[in-house]
């Protein structure tokens, strides 16, 4: 099982109070919103390694 790791980050009070809103509308934890954003981004932003001249 994979342990749960902190991170901390700092966000403009703006984008704090859309992470609280959403959270609040989802009935969730602001944390699982961040992880959803996060793991959104990544998936959006996925990059090919380059492919190796063998």
């Amino acid at each position: 099982m994979d342990q749960d790791e902190r991170l901390e980050i700092r966000l403009p009070s703006q984008l704090k109070e859309r992470v609280v809103r959403q959270a609040e509308e989802e009935y969730t934890t602001q944390s699982e919103v961040v992880r959803r954003a996060l793991l959104a981004y990544l998936e959006d932003n996925k990059h090919e390694p380059p492919k190796s001249d063998d």
